[in-house]
């Protein structure tokens, strides 16, 4: 798996589910998010979801994902945790490909 993330305009890199998972515990004070994958699948994506929930400065984010094996699981945890971000005013969401729900 490899996801790119930009927090408040400062590049991380994940590489798996541990690396994504620190990287969104370090965005917890973060204002905007970004988060680009081709790779992230089902369980990336309730990581992503699970995180995005204890990220109360959250304003902005940006999700750019294309191909990723995203099912109905991965997305309601993202749908759960987008709303689980109660300063949230801008979502930019771009996401396509044969397996995403």
């Amino acid at each position: 798996m490899r996801v790119h993330l930009r927090v408040d305009n400062r590049a991380v890199e994940a590489s798996d589910i541990h690396g994504l998972r620190a990287a969104i515990d370090a965005a917890h004070a973060a204002a905007a998010l970004s988060v680009r994958s081709t790779e992230v699948g089902d369980d990336g994506a309730e990581v992503l979801g699970a995180g995005l929930r204890g990220c109360p400065a959250l304003k902005q984010i940006e999700l750019t994902l294309y191909c990723t094996q995203v099912g109905d699981d991965g997305a309601q945890a993202l749908g759960a945790g987008l709303a689980g971000c109660p300063k949230l005013r801008q979502v930019n969401c771009i996401c396509g490909g044969p397996k995403l729900a």
